[in-house]
């Protein structure tokens, strides 16, 4: 198990599922660098959200992220 001493999202590396992702809404905060996550298409209903800064993506028609495991190796 991986958690976050900040802002305690577990990643569970036996299962393979994260816990404690911050709820999507309208707006999203990064889980991984804390910046302003943009949205496409700008107009409701946003289906994709993602971080300029780091690269992190939330899809949220399939609810998967991309980029949060960054820390693992290939």
């Amino acid at each position: 198990m991986f958690v976050c001493g900040i802002d305690g999202v577990v990643y569970d590396r036996r299962r393979d599922t994260w816990h404690g992702l911050p709820e999507v809404g309208a707006k999203l905060c990064c889980p991984v660098c804390g910046g302003t996550m943009e949205v496409e298409p700008k107009e409701p209903p946003h289906r994709v959200f993602f971080c300029f800064q780091c690269g992190t993506t939330f899809d949220k028609e399939q609810g998967t992220w991309y980029g949060l495991a960054y820390h693992l190796g290939p």
